[in-house]
């Protein structure tokens, strides 16, 4: 069986339940037979794809090498950004290309659909060199154009949910000390945690070591903005 026909084979089985863990079973059973065939499996929810394969209850527990991929260089994409501009006869410098990365959360989705903005912009407007006020003018309007998907997304949360979001928003380091409770009129340290595990599970929020953020730049700003 091809690779192709096996993916196939094991959406027509699971169909009636399609479920992941459904699915992975039967996908093991039908990929564990093939021969000289690398499979990667990728995904912005990385704590879904982790336990795929360290759950030892999981259909391909211990089965993969788990990687994570870091953030492209800041010098490559500042290189990047500053060449695709020159190309059109538009200059940005160094720093607003960084500031440029710094709005965007060094996201490539991000880093190219802001610069789009902004490259639209100064070809209309025969503007020739980048500022700061022109990448803050772009996120703008990413925001404007992105806002009925950030509101259908927020608004099927509690109202206590859209608080703890609000103060994730805030870049608060400590976000279950007594101050941040006060300050964002939170309650119970165990609510604020389910919470927090709702949003790591909609992919809304990634966990880094001890402090959390949100995987999308964009929609902070918008939390911090309309909340």
């Amino acid at each position: 069986m091809t690779t192709e026909n096996c993916f196939q084979a094991c959406c027509k089985r699971a169909a009636p339940k399609l479920n992941g863990e459904t699915f992975e079973r039967l996908l093991r059973s039908g990929i564990q037979h093939h021969q000289n065939v690398t499979y990667l499996f990728l995904g912005s929810k990385t704590h879904i794809l982790k336990d795929m394969f360290i759950n030892k209850n999981r259909a391909f527990y211990n089965a993969a090498s788990v990687m994570s991929i870091d953030t492209i260089e800041k010098s490559k994409s500042v290189n990047y950004l500053i060449s695709r501009f020159k190309r059109s006869d538009i200059g940005i410098d160094n720093n607003t290309a960084e500031y440029l990365l710094q709005a965007a959360g060094n996201i490539p989705y991000y880093i190219q659909y802001i610069a789009f903005e902004i490259w639209q912009h100064m070809i209309l407007s025969d503007e020739n060199n980048i500022a700061a006020k022109h990448v803050d003018e772009a996120v703008k309007r990413v925001l404007e154009l992105k806002s009925d998907y950030y509101w259908e997304l927020t608004n099927k949360y509690t109202g206590y949910r859209k608080k703890v979001l609000y103060a994730l928003s805030r870049s608060v380091s400590e976000l279950f000390s007594k101050k941040t409770a006060e300050k964002f009129d939170l309650g119970a340290v165990s609510s604020t945690q389910k919470a927090i595990d709702v949003f790591i599970n909609d992919g809304i929020i990634e966990r880094n070591q001890s402090t959390y953020d949100f995987s999308d730049p964009i929609y902070k700003r918008f939390i911090k903005t309309y909340l």
